[in-house]
């Protein structure tokens, strides 16, 4: 899910979609269009994010999971 068109990203990985979504919205809140937001429900989603970003020129400043 791509919000904002920064060429940094933060991507967020969570198997628990209410959590993963709450995160971001506080997230965006705190930062607002200084960087692109991106959501994961598993490793290998996090995987294409990373990939399409990547692929996009776009730098993941920060990935946040819960292991």
């Amino acid at each position: 899910m791509n919000m904002g068109a920064s060429s940094k990203a933060i991507l967020c990985v969570d198997d628990e979609r209410t959590i993963l979504l709450g995160l971001r919205d506080q997230i965006t809140k705190h930062f607002g269009d200084c960087y692109r937001y991106e959501v994961a429900e598993s490793a290998d989603e996090a995987w294409e994010v990373i990939e399409e970003l990547h692929v996009d020129g776009v730098r993941i400043l920060v990935i946040v999971s819960d292991c």
